[in-house]
C-alpha cells in the first residue's frame, strides 16, 4: 500500500528523478575526474572500478575500512568480482563515498 501511495504522489516522483540525476551527475564527473571507471545507468545505482586492479578486492576492502559498504559482484554473472556495486544516496553519503576515493587514489 505504501508503495502505491508513493507511485500516486507525482510531485515526489519528479523530486526524486531531478535528484538521482544530479547526484549521478556530480558522481560520475568526479569519477571520471579521478580514473575510476562506472559503467552508463539511469537508475540510482551504478557500478564502479579502478581500472589499476584486475581483481576489484583490495579496493572492497579498503571501502569497507573506511565504513563504505558496496556490493560486490563475485555472484553476479559475467562480472566475477571485476566491479563493485554502488547506490546514489544521500548529498553527504555520496560526498563520503568521494572523499575515500580521493584517499585511495592518494595510496594508489
Amino acid at each position: 500500500m505504501a508503495g502505491e501511495l508513493c507511485l500516486q504522489n507525482k510531485e515526489f516522483i519528479n523530486e526524486t528523478q531531478v535528484y538521482i540525476s544530479n547526484e549521478r551527475e556530480r558522481l560520475y564527473t568526479f569519477f571520471k575526474k579521478n580514473n575510476f571507471v562506472i559503467t552508463s545507468s539511469q537508475v540510482n545505482f551504478y557500478l564502479l572500478r579502478d581500472p589499476n586492479l584486475q581483481e576489484q578486492i583490495r579496493f572492497f576492502e579498503f571501502l569497507l575500512h573506511k565504513g563504505i559498504i558496496p556490493r560486490h559482484t563475485f555472484n553476479f554473472p559475467g562480472l566475477e568480482g571485476n566491479w563493485l556495486r554502488f547506490a546514489i544516496k544521500s548529498k553527504e553519503e555520496n560526498s563520503k563515498l568521494m572523499e575515500v576515493l580521493l584517499e585511495w587514489r592518494q595510496l594508489h
